[in-house]
């Protein structure tokens, strides 16, 4: 049996917003190789049978941090989330022992997430295109590493 790497993955499914929508797509990806976990915001979020049963039957859990272990291995993942980095889920995932990949989705910084870049707390960071990393980048001094999908443009 193939060891699954655990990604813990700080969003919610939506079928409305470009971020929570392409984490529905992210999820049919990633679900078969990989042991996911997805991360609400709020507890609330559970009280949506319909995409609690759809993660479920990925075989993807669903757990808030508070109630997941005090240590944890893997990768925490989180697109464009504001509530990752504003209210701490980000700080919180990384002292428990995740290495992070972040990706803001948007031209602008979300509150904490410079903050959090400077602390060293990004592991990756994902951009969405040239553009969006000539208007970001700078604020990401403190990540170690930023990835990108590979440009057309000629060296």
């Amino acid at each position: 049996m193939k060891l699954r790497l655990p990604i813990y993955c700080f969003n919610w499914p939506s079928n409305v917003g470009g971020a929570d929508t392409k984490f529905v797509h992210l999820l049919l990806l990633l679900h078969r190789d990989y042991d996911i976990t997805v991360v609400p915001n709020t507890r609330e979020q559970f009280e949506q049978v319909k995409w609690r049963r759809w993660l479920a039957g990925l075989g993807v859990k669903a757990a808030l941090l508070e109630d997941l272990p005090p240590k944890l291995s893997g990768w925490g993942l989180s697109l464009c989330n504001g509530k990752f980095w504003g209210e701490g889920l980000g700080i919180e995932a990384h002292r428990r022992g995740l290495r992070i990949v972040w990706s803001s989705e948007m031209m602008w910084h979300h509150p904490g997430e410079i903050a959090a870049a400077r602390l060293g707390l990004m592991d990756k960071v994902l951009y969405v295109s040239e553009v969006q990393r000539a208007a970001l980048e700078a604020g990401y001094v403190g990540s170690s590493r930023r990835e990108e999908a590979p440009s057309n443009r000629k060296p």
